[in-house]
């Protein structure tokens, strides 16, 4: 593993100078995005928005660790199909089991590696080394495959918010202006990836570069646009991969429902805990904390206090807390898949 990440050139002082001062700066932006984030949950402890012995009673709760569990498996085997499918659609056929360890591995990294992508580093190492030979197009797939969890979660979120739009009309103005916002992102998206599918004309970029420039860069950035440009020959791969995405949202609903059960939360329905979760986790996206700690939180609160029409925080906070902190805890066996991995052997 480590001759493959190591650097071609390694008398070049000038790169592993700059890579040093790359990778300090990454630690101490996540160092102070850290800070960001205790701050953020110190006060929202404060204004008790959180509460530190609900959190322990739920963290400890065999029903609560039993639906979280449930909820990070399930998305999990989800994932690992839509992803495995992606990759089979570009010719690169994979074991399911091979691809779990990475995904699990990934996760049980997100919290811990800084940088805005998080345990995606891991997710790249570990599939370039499954996939000799077709490096390109494992990386492509992995973006792809955010793109269709991103694509997944607006649309859960739209969908959510629908049966809102009635009582957003009647004078709920946040409520409106939210579903207003969906509604034009999810649209946009729709004939963006429609006009994107349909068409056939080449990326413009690789032209040029490929007329210009013959360095490995060059051709590897080629490469990567053609293997993106390939998935438009599989509009029904990418389809079923948003819907697949959309659906791994009940999962975390699902969990969720009955965090703020266990917790005694009874104001809240079941259609407001979903569309407060699924909006939670684009504003969890922000990157003003690792992982969107406290921001998602104070989200939770504060949409489901706009959803119940209460107009003071209800300790919420809590729920979404808890459910961060098991799926936490219900990933930290990834770390033991990082030391298993060693021991997969590439497909021959």
């Amino acid at each position: 593993m480590n001759k493959n990440l190591e650097t071609e050139n390694p008398q070049s002082g000038d790169k592993t100078g700059s890579l040093g001062k790359s990778t300090t700066r990454q630690w101490l932006g996540y160092f102070l995005k850290m800070l960001v984030a205790g701050g953020l949950l110190f006060a929202l402890y404060k204004l008790e928005i959180i509460s530190i012995s609900e959190m322990a009673r739920a963290v400890s709760d065999p029903v609560n660790i039993f639906s979280v569990g449930v909820s990070v498996f399930s998305m999990s085997l989800v994932t690992v199909y839509r992803w495995r499918m992606l990759l089979a659609s570009q010719g690169l056929v994979l074991p399911f089991f091979s691809l779990f360890q990475v995904y699990y591995i990934s996760l049980a990294y997100t919290p811990i590696l800084p940088g805005g992508i998080g345990g995606d580093a891991m997710r790249i190492a570990y599939t370039v080394r499954l996939s000799s030979g077709n490096e390109v197009k494992a990386v492509v797939s992995i973006f792809v495959d955010r793109l269709a969890s991103l694509s997944g979660l607006l649309l859960a979120s739209f969908i959510m918010v629908i049966p809102y739009i009635p009582r957003a009309m009647e004078g709920s103005t946040t409520l409106l202006l939210g579903a207003l916002f969906l509604g034009g992102v999810v649209l946009g998206s729709t004939l963006f990836f429609a006009l994107a599918l349909k068409s056939n004309r080449r990326f413009g970029l690789t032209d040029w570069m490929r007329n210009r420039f013959t360095n490995r860069l060059a051709q590897f950035v080629i490469r990567g646009f053609d293997s993106l440009a390939s998935y438009r020959g599989h509009p029904k791969v990418i389809v079923a991969a948003i819907l697949l995405s959309t659906i791994n949202q009940l999962f975390v609903i699902f969990a969720i429902v009955i965090i703020a059960a266990r917790l005694g939360f009874s104001g809240p329905g079941i259609t407001d805990i979903g569309i407060a979760t699924t909006l939670t986790q684009i504003a969890n996206v922000l990157p003003l904390t690792p992982g969107g700690i406290g921001v998602g939180e104070a989200a939770f609160n504060q949409l489901l206090a706009i959803l119940t029409a209460e107009n003071v925080a209800l300790g919420y906070g809590s729920i979404f807390l808890t459910y961060r902190l098991l799926s936490i805890i219900m990933t930290l066996p990834g770390l033991l898949c990082y030391l298993m991995f060693s021991t997969v052997k590439k497909p021959e």
